[in-house]
């Protein structure tokens, strides 16, 4: 029974060999968007499919308060543009 035993151990020892492997995301996506903002819901069920609904909702209140923001400064330079026509006009 000795010599059985030392003789599977030695087999064994003889067939041993050790793998290593990678372990890989399955789903890896890279999403570029023109403007800032967090991404809210991503439905990836959809991908790859003709639809017609929203696959992406991008979170836009950051964008919409720099627009804001834009557009009352659009007003201002609008006014001082008034106002240097007419000292223009007046000189």
């Amino acid at each position: 029974m000795r010599i059985f035993l030392i003789f599977f151990t030695l087999l064994t020892w003889g067939f041993a060999k050790s793998y290593m492997a990678t372990i890989e995301p399955v789903h890896a996506y890279t999403i570029y968007a023109q403007a800032a903002g967090e991404i809210v819901k991503l439905d990836e069920n959809d991908e790859k499919k003709v639809i017609n609904k929203e696959l992406i909702h991008i979170d836009s209140k950051i964008e919409s308060l720099r627009m804001k923001s834009y557009k009352e400064q659009l007003k201002h330079y609008k006014e001082e543009e008034k106002i240097h026509q007419r000292l223009y006009d007046n000189s």
